[in-house]
């Protein structure tokens, strides 16, 4: 055998060597945090793998990627909220919010059923938006609904109050 000849053989061998040992590679696509480990026998080929994957033009770093963290713990369970405002609407002779009021903190279909009568505007003070009816039982003319701070005066007497929500 001639120098020649063993120069290719010696050659291919170490062609051939390099072929069969492969390389770890990390590769981190675009807008992405954790990365593939690929392996290689050369960079080259790790870079086509690589850009094959990400779906665009990516180098790899030589060695394998970091394992990715551990998901985050489940957030604890939520604290029990504190209570809503109590609801209050304030209702009125008045036309205005002014004067004497009295005061429910529930729905009422007929206020006259608690004493009450002569209304003519009303006012959320705390918790759930309210409107007002004109007959009872939820009947006739009603205003739309408001929220706390805000003086109705619907131009009728009020037979019944809903809280939305109840």
């Amino acid at each position: 055998m001639n120098p020649m000849q063993t120069g290719f053989i010696a050659g291919g061998l170490w062609l051939l060597a390099g072929a069969v040992q492969a390389v770890d590679y990390c590769c981190v696509c675009r807008g992405q945090t954790t990365g593939k480990t690929l392996s290689a026998s050369d960079e080259l080929s790790a870079g086509v793998e690589c850009s094959v994957v990400c779906k665009r033009p990516t180098r790899p770093k030589p060695g394998q990627c970091p394992a990715p963290s551990a998901p985050p713990p489940p957030a604890p369970a939520a604290a029990p909220t504190t209570p809503a405002a109590a609801n209050s609407v304030l209702l009125y002779a008045s036309e205005d919010c002014t004067g004497d009021a009295k005061s429910v903190s529930a729905s009422s279909a007929k206020l006259s059923d608690q004493g009450i009568t002569g209304i003519r505007s009303f006012s959320v003070a705390s918790g759930l938006p309210a409107a007002a009816f004109e007959d009872p039982g939820y009947g006739g003319a009603r205003s739309e609904p408001v929220g706390a701070g805000i003086c109705v005066s619907p131009g009728w007497e009020v037979a019944g109050i809903r809280l939305l929500g109840q």
